[in-house]
């Protein structure tokens, strides 16, 4: 499944949903992709170009 945006042309891949939950003391964003992942996603932030790996919330790796 491919997603584009058709004002900035992103090409989302597998990527079926991205979920955002906040709270006062944290952030979690929640993906699922249609194909399983073997190795985790990685999410840079650009400021300071820090990386955080994604933890599996599944058996088959559809979901992170």
């Amino acid at each position: 499944m491919n997603i584009n945006n058709q004002n900035g042309g992103w090409n989302a891949g597998d990527l079926v949903h991205l979920i955002p939950i906040a709270n006062d003391k944290s952030f979690l964003i929640k993906a699922s992709f249609s194909n399983p992942r073997q190795s985790p996603p990685i999410l840079t932030v650009n400021e300071n170009e820090q990386t955080v790996p994604g933890s599996k919330t599944d058996v088959k790796g559809c979901f992170w």
